[in-house]
Order: structure tokens, then C-alpha cells, then sequence
């Protein structure tokens, strides 16, 4: 059952997305999608940002409490990077898993 909170959400969004000039003023997240490895997020934008250059790769890290023990509920954006392409953001972002991936086997054989 929907909360007074999510009802006034809901009436709210609808109230910008009918309106164009609302709209402007409260932008809308790029929409993105990532690899995670323990609490680290390796991530990229899917849709383009309305700022040039419009692709971006980076790494989700946690802080504050809870980073150490998996239980963190911030995180902060670390190793961004503006690429030209969406397939250079995404290629960046993969690497940058593929790397801390090979480093956890290496620490774990080790």
C-alpha cells in the first residue's frame, strides 16, 4: 500500500513530466550500469550526458561508516573519466573490473 510519501512522489513527477519548463529545472539522472566486486561498483553511463564530452566511466567506492565490515551506505565517485564514445566508456569500466578481479584472484592464491 502506497504511503503519503510515495502518493506525493508520484503526483509531484507527474506534475514536472506535464510540463516542460518544470522539467528543466530538475534534471534527470544519467541512467548507468556497472560491475560490482565486493562493495566497489566499476560503472559507465548508458544514455549521454546533456554536457560534452557525454560518455563517463568510474568506480563506485563506499565510505563512512560501514565500509570496512559490508554494511556501507554511501559511496563516492573515484577514477572518473570522460570518453568521446559510449564503447570507450564502457570498455574503460570493464577493464578497470577485469584488473581488480585478476588483483583479488592474485591476493587470494597468493
Amino acid at each position: 500500500m502506497p504511503t503519503t510519501s510515495d502518493r506525493f512522489n508520484q503526483q509531484f513527477a507527474a506534475l514536472i513530466d506535464r510540463d516542460p519548463a518544470l522539467r528543466a529545472l530538475f534534471p534527470r539522472s544519467v541512467a548507468y550500469t556497472y560491475w560490482q566486486l565486493g562493495q566497489r561498483m566499476f560503472a559507465y553511463n548508458t544514455e549521454p550526458q546533456s554536457t560534452a564530452p557525454r560518455w563517463l566511466s568510474w568506480i563506485y567506492e563506499p565510505i563512512g561508516p560501514g565500509r570496512l565490515s559490508g554494511k556501507a551506505t554511501r559511496w563516492a565517485m573515484k577514477r572518473s573519466r570522460r570518453h568521446a564514445t559510449r564503447a570507450g566508456a564502457k570498455a574503460r569500466a570493464l577493464k578497470l573490473y577485469e584488473q581488480a578481479l585478476e588483483a583479488r584472484k592474485a591476493r587470494v592464491t597468493a
